[in-house]
């Protein structure tokens, strides 16, 4: 595969390679959204960043904040072997709470109702979130290794009674 794209130059389209762009259309088209939009992209990425930290340190990849890691005395040895020590979960914790934050600075009363297609996600990573803090904040705990119960439900009727 390698050999076949050698010396060729390719360019994948502005909406794929970042969110610049897309943040430019938000902020001309609907400039009342923009700051939740953001804030609910903001939460929904530090959701992701949670749900796939056991994925990623089987790989010996880890993209929860450095900075983080190093205040809890967290080692990335351990981390990657799946037996973090006991600041792993105040690491979680951390990015959890930014998470919560993020999620509520999205205010709901502001948001369209067209646009729940996007704001459905706030209900699904508050879902998550509250999985992880019943597994103790424990990344590796095989209670979230499983999908969430009943989250296509659950969705549908945040949309029924208009609360997401």
């Amino acid at each position: 595969m390698r050999r076949h794209f050698r010396g060729r130059s390719f360019r994948l389209p502005e909406q794929v390679t970042g969110s610049q762009p897309l943040e430019r259309l938000t902020r001309r088209a609907v400039p009342r959204v923009a700051p939740h939009a953001r804030a609910l992209g903001r939460g929904w990425a530090l959701t992701g960043m949670l749900r796939a930290a056991a994925f990623h340190a089987a790989s010996r990849r880890c993209y929860l904040p450095t900075q983080l890691l190093l205040r809890h005395g967290v080692a990335l040895e351990s981390w990657f072997a799946g037996r973090p020590e006991r600041g792993a979960e105040a690491v979680i914790r951390d990015v959890a709470s930014a998470a919560h934050s993020a999620l509520a600075g999205v205010d709901r009363g502001s948001l369209p109702r067209s646009a729940f297609a996007v704001a459905g996600l706030r209900v699904l990573a508050r879902l998550h979130l509250d999985r992880v803090a019943a597994a103790g904040h424990d990344a590796f705990s095989p209670a979230l290794q499983a999908p969430t119960p009943m989250a296509a439900s659950r969705l549908a009727l945040a949309k029924l009674l208009g609360r997401w």
